[in-house]
């Protein structure tokens, strides 16, 4: 890469990761047009797209990075999300699955398997697989907070608080792990508690309409 893509790759990703997807995007087809085999450039088109809420053309720029980025985790896992959102669950798991056969190691992938087995109500095997995301990192707060999920929904309330409470520890600003120990405190009847953990989720995240009705 030369060193103005350089450049303009810098300045892309940091309008992307600004939320200014229409200016990253312009900037991602610039650079596209003088490397078009980039699989990067193609996945983070697709993002952009996404981002907009063009979810056609999500899915084409995303399918385009798979076939360039042939052998890189990455593609595949942002393609799952995809499906993932597009309630696509067996599909997801297919890419979530080949990014894990690239990355024994992808904590995010390995998250994400457990994430579509509690989508689809598989609880057993969510609590195994997200088991298994976090002795690739202990510290994996998404995997935490799921973790803790799937074992409330077993029943498993103990188990789920120790799990619940390390994600807000690690991450006072998740809504997702704030929403998990509040769930954790609900069931174990400190009402007190609870409540402050979903104050504190819907301060994070004011247009959650799950957290609102359970005001």
């Amino acid at each position: 890469m030369s060193a103005p893509d350089a450049d303009l790759s810098r300045h892309a990703i940091k309008l992307y990761q600004s939320g200014n997807f229409g200016e990253a995007e312009k900037l991602y087809r610039r650079l596209q047009s003088r490397d078009p085999d980039n699989w990067q450039y193609a996945l983070l088109l697709g993002l952009c797209r996404h981002g907009l809420g063009d979810v056609d053309g999500a899915f084409e720029k995303l399918r385009r990075a798979v076939e360039l980025g042939d052998g890189q985790p990455a593609t595949h896992y942002y393609y799952g999300r995809l499906l993932t959102d597009s309630m696509q669950p067996g599909l997801a798991r297919e890419q979530f699955a080949q990014a894990v056969a690239l990355d024994p190691n992808h904590v995010e992938a390995r998250t994400a398997l457990g994430l579509v087995s509690l989508m689809t109500g598989d609880f057993k095997r969510a609590t195994g697989e997200l088991k298994t995301a976090l002795r690739a990192s202990d510290s994996h707060v998404p995997a935490l907070a799921a973790l803790a999920r799937a074992l409330i929904e077993q029943d498993e309330i103990e188990a789920a608080y120790p799990h619940a409470l390390k994600a807000v520890k690690l991450d006072p600003q998740s809504v997702v792990a704030q929403n998990s120990l509040g769930r954790v405190f609900h069931l174990q009847g400190q009402l007190d508690f609870s409540l402050q953990c979903f104050d504190n989720a819907l301060a994070l995240k004011p247009d959650s309409g799950e957290l609102n009705a359970g005001k």
